[in-house]
């Protein structure tokens, strides 16, 4: 394992790699190659066009970017003169970047993708209070606009000591970045996370897989989402490895550029790993540089981690979310039996508190189902401009309380069972989405499945299943009902069972619960109706 040095400040990391190892690639995207030197020389080379647009301490920058070299760029640089960086997602529509630049002011907006571009262009009117917009690639200029490629070309000193002292006023609890959460289920809330945050999680993960330099770490999330821009892009800075970059998620995509690369890391959520089992050719990728694979983001059924654990490779679960990312790891000590679709992620992080609360927010006793509450450097600072949700998630002790179902066992590890909006309550009866959909994976014919409660007259609400076959498979309805028949009790067998070619998933790769949700209840309507 090689030595993390102890900073408060993230980008000092990219400076102390790029005079310690100024030759070792940073990032590998597309046909480009870029060591850390060259990284840490363009971010400073952006910041600096930050302070001619004016920006200063504490201001937004907005990014509009898919993975890829740009965003770094933008967001080192933007973090060394204390901006804060807020990522979109690039599959926003105009409304909702209207509305969230509403709420967050943004004096810069940087646009990577042309259809971002083109609702940029629409906006731009309303968008008084922006400054600058900047684009990145061939995209239309617009009033106040400039492209990246102008910004990175002005390389004068005459702004040098202005960077230094703007860099030398950045404190560690400072907020770094505003990234949205709303997940599958709910309203977007900014959560203000600092570089405290960031660099907590990420030195302690360091020190749990012994990372190092020869690591090659595949990013292939959107750094819209803490799973892309903490888990991946910030762990490969913190730990001085190389990032290769994916800008666009498919399973044979993210297979043929581990083998091509040799990439040493790579971690997703489950329903991305089915996707990849799923390929008729899966067994032909050599994937034998991998050392270490990492699940998180959704609940593992037991079959899908059988075939993970076949791979043979060190494996972890890590458990976080955006407010509060890494709170948990499982230990490459762990017995394969703890990992094997039991809900186990692990115990807390170093100087991390985990406990599991009733209703009145009152710690219970190990083996007790609760709602999972949080404590420590990895917590963020609340909700941007949302003081209600702020106090109605975040108490005056520092606790985080996560919405998620779990009980800690008696030496300490969590296990979790679902989450709190997500459970369905069937008559008198709680029933967990997470039970019938592993009864319905566990027939191999099964690549994804999904439950969601749907409103009903006489109970109050009842489960819809949806189920996506493997390529090639046949199944039909009555037979996967016949299985939940002989393995559930009958409230918790799913009213209605509907197999399609796909699930709508989220950019994150997970199944998009509340637009699932949303689909099952007209459905349902439309059948009230008929």
């Amino acid at each position: 394992m090689s030595d993390v040095p102890t900073f408060s400040l993230l980008w000092e990391y990219l400076e102390h790699w790029a005079h310690v190892l100024p030759a070792l690639e940073a990032v590998v995207f597309k046909d480009r190659r870029t060591s850390y030197e060259q990284l840490n020389e363009t971010a400073d080379t952006f910041a600096k066009a930050l302070i001619r647009f004016g920006v200063k301490k504490g201001d937004r920058v907005v990014t509009l970017f898919n993975p890829g070299q740009e965003f770094l760029t933008v967001f080192f640089g933007s973090s060394k003169i204390g901006a804060v960086t807020v990522p979109f997602d690039v599959r926003y529509k105009k409304d909702e970047i209207r509305h969230l630049c509403t709420i967050t002011q943004p004096k810069v907006i940087v646009c990577g993708e042309q259809a971002s571009a083109r609702e940029l262009v629409e906006l731009q009117p309303s968008l008084e209070h922006v400054e600058r917009f900047v684009f990145a690639g061939g995209c239309e200029l617009i009033a106040r606009g400039v492209t990246l490629q102008e910004a990175l070309r002005d390389r004068r000193t005459d702004l040098n000591e202005t960077l230094d002292r703007m860099k030398n006023d950045v404190l560690e609890n400072d907020d770094l970045m505003i990234v949205f959460t709303g997940g599958t289920t709910g309203v977007p809330k900014g959560a203000r996370l600092s570089h405290r945050n960031f660099i907590s999680m990420n030195v302690r993960a360091h020190e749990i897989f012994n990372l190092n330099h020869s690591d090659r770490l595949l990013v292939h999330l959107p750094p819209s989402h803490v799973g892309g821009v903490m888990d991946m892009m910030t762990q490969s800075l913190v730990s001085g490895i190389t990032m290769v970059i994916l800008e666009h998620f498919r399973p044979d995509s993210a297979l043929q550029l581990i083998e091509k690369e040799k990439v040493t890391i790579f971690g997703q959520v489950p329903t991305m790993f089915a996707m990849e089992f799923g390929l008729p050719n899966f067994s032909k990728y050599d994937l034998s540089s991998v050392r270490l694979i990492m699940a998180a983001g959704e609940m593992t059924s037991p079959e899908l981690m059988a075939k993970i654990l076949s791979l043979g490779k060190l494996f972890g679960i890590s458990y976080g979310c955006t407010e509060a990312d890494g709170m948990t790891y499982t230990r490459p000590e762990d017995p394969p039996e703890k990992l094997m679709g039991t809900g186990y992620v692990g115990k807390p992080l170093r100087d991390v508190e985990v406990r599991v609360v009733d209703q009145e927010r009152r710690t219970i006793a190990a083996m007790r189902h609760g709602e999972v509450a949080v404590r420590g450097p990895t917590v963020c600072k609340g909700y941007y401009k949302m003081p209600e949700e702020t106090a109605a998630s975040f108490d005056n002790q520092g606790w985080f309380y996560t919405g998620d179902m779990g009980y800690l066992d008696n030496d300490g590890g969590l296990y979790l069972v679902g989450r709190k909006k997500q459970i369905i309550r069937t008559g008198s009866y709680t029933v967990l989405p997470k039970e019938i959909e592993d009864v319905l994976a566990s027939d191999p014919r099964v690549l994804l499945a999904s439950v969601v409660g749907v409103p009903d007259s006489i109970y109050g609400e009842v489960s819809w299943a949806f189920v996506v076959p493997r390529q090639g498979a046949n199944i039909t309805p009555d037979e996967l009902q016949r299985r939940c028949v002989e393995r559930l009790a009958d409230y918790k067998i799913p009213k209605k069972l509907i197999i399609r070619d796909s699930l709508p998933i989220t950019r994150l790769g997970k199944i998009a619960i509340a637009q699932l949700k949303e689909e099952a209840t007209k459905l349902k309507l439309a059948e009230n109706k008929a």
